[in-house]
């Protein structure tokens, strides 16, 4: 099971995964756990109904939560994507970009390129141990 932050997340890794000729080894939860501060509430549920191998991706300004999540959640597996959010996009608070993964016309900027396929073959390698 993969877990990620938002329904957007969902639908975007798979993309992001064929635009570096890559694909996940787990099913995604859901449309995403409805926002980071879910994810251990998620967790919580999935352990107790069993779950041995779960997967957890949050964006970067979350990185904080990993020491949290993996403290709570050992056997799981955690990690963030190299930038602040999954696409690029003006934050409606004061207008500025936030850079993401994917540009604006959602392909993958070229400097994450290497970092996503690293992530990529870890959450894989992990799932599949």
């Amino acid at each position: 099971m993969i877990l990620v932050e938002g329904q957007e997340d969902v639908l975007l890794y798979p993309s992001i995964a064929a635009q570096v000729e890559r694909s996940f080894g787990g099913e995604f939860f859901g449309w995403g756990v409805g926002g980071a501060h879910n994810m251990p509430k998620i967790c919580s549920v999935l352990k107790d109904l069993g779950f041995e191998k779960v997967a957890g991706i949050l964006d970067l300004d979350q990185q904080g939560e990993i020491g949290n999540l993996l403290s709570k959640f050992p056997k799981y597996f955690f990690a963030c994507i190299p930038a602040k959010d999954i696409r690029t996009k003006e934050t409606p608070v004061n207008g500025q970009q936030v850079v993401g993964l994917l540009d604006t016309n959602r392909q993958l900027d070229e400097q994450y390129r290497v970092p996503v396929i690293d992530l990529i073959d870890r959450i894989n390698s992990y799932l599949n141990s």
